[in-house]
């Protein structure tokens, strides 16, 4: 009976340590990550630049009935080197790093979230970045059937 707990507490134990992330999942604010978190310099290239910066969510469309899936978080943040936040009621919901997908005729953002939340940005990660103009921002699901998100420049 003393083996077969000593067997389960250490498989516990390993399994504990094992789960841990190399990343610091911990954070309270965007401004705690360092711009060299996930990548030493930036992986954005200059047509992606207007990227940058606080982007309210003004609306979601998409799903089977086209209507969208409501207004889940307040804002996206996006910062040099790829990093991304998502803020819900003043409080950092999600984060991670952003990686790019290219097919032959687009490029697609893919948000790795390292803190994650029961959002659409987070279960469908991968969009389209379709700028309308420098200051509206539509984040597209490359296919049928999920969710697209609709954003406007944060200008504080």
């Amino acid at each position: 009976m003393k083996s077969s707990l000593k067997f389960y507490l250490t498989s516990l134990v390993i399994i504990i340590l094992n789960s841990c992330s190399k990343y610091n999942d911990h954070y309270h604010s965007l401004e705690d990550i360092s711009s060299k978190e996930y990548y030493s310099s930036d992986i954005l290239p200059d047509s992606l630049q207007n990227l940058y910066g606080r982007w309210n969510l003004i609306a979601t469309s998409g799903g089977y009935s086209g209507s969208g899936n409501g207004k889940e978080f307040d804002y996206l943040v996006f910062k040099k080197n790829g990093i991304f936040g998502v803020i819900k009621n003043e409080i950092l919901i999600a984060y991670g790093k952003l990686t790019l997908k290219h097919d032959i005729h687009t490029t697609y953002l893919n948000f790795v979230s390292i803190k994650s939340a029961n959002i659409d940005l987070c279960t469908d990660p991968v969009k389209d970045i379709n700028f309308i103009n420098k200051d509206t921002l539509n984040l597209n699901a490359p296919c049928c059937d999920r969710f697209n998100i609709h954003l406007v420049r944060n200008n504080p």
